[in-house]
């Protein structure tokens, strides 16, 4: 991690829950290839189904990173029970192609930095948070799904998460990657 001073803490110890998802809300749309585009109803639907969601309902699984200035330059949204997500079977295109894994496999996350602090070890320092909550919380595996050429296929990889599956959805090449604890 870089010799800049940061801290983790999660989105439900936040006094200021509004400044801290509109912290998320810009991490998201700098970093999402797919959002920068979207206008009105389509973009609050898209940041929803893939952070807003998580962060409404599980606010202790969500994890901010914080720099100096006491600045968001990082986060992390997840779920410790994949197969009880009925809501995202319906919000996200893949999620029930995978769903053979969830016993297994049973948390998931989404997770940006800052592209000014991208490279630095921050998502590493979530993703290791992350999992140890999830852990301590008597989950027994972690997964994520990427494109199967992503760049952040690597990231995933070195933290040592390996692939369980392969998929064409919706005409996307999509791994599934997987992690015991």
């Amino acid at each position: 991690m870089s010799s800049e001073s940061t801290h983790i803490s999660c989105l439900s110890d936040e006094v200021d829950c509004q400044k801290a998802i509109a912290s998320v809300r810009e991490i998201f749309f700098r970093t999402s290839p797919h959002g920068r585009d979207l206008k009105g109803v389509d973009r609050e639907q898209f940041f929803f189904n893939w952070a807003g969601w998580y962060m409404q309902n599980f606010p202790k699984q969500t994890l901010l990173i914080w720099g100096a200035r006491e600045k968001i330059i990082g986060y992390l949204v997840g779920f410790f029970d994949s197969s009880s997500g009925e809501e995202l079977f319906k919000r996200i295109f893949y999620y029930k192609e995978f769903a053979r894994w969830y016993a297994e496999y049973p948390s998931h996350f989404h997770i940006n930095c800052h592209p000014d602090y991208q490279r630095l070890g921050h998502g590493a320092a979530l993703v290791r948070k992350f999992g140890n909550d999830a852990k301590a919380s008597g989950v027994r595996g972690l997964h994520i799904v990427t494109g199967s050429k992503a760049q952040n296929r690597g990231f995933y990889e070195r933290l040592g998460f390996r692939q369980r599956d392969q998929k064409m959805v919706d005409r996307r090449s999509l791994v599934l990657l997987g992690k015991h604890l």
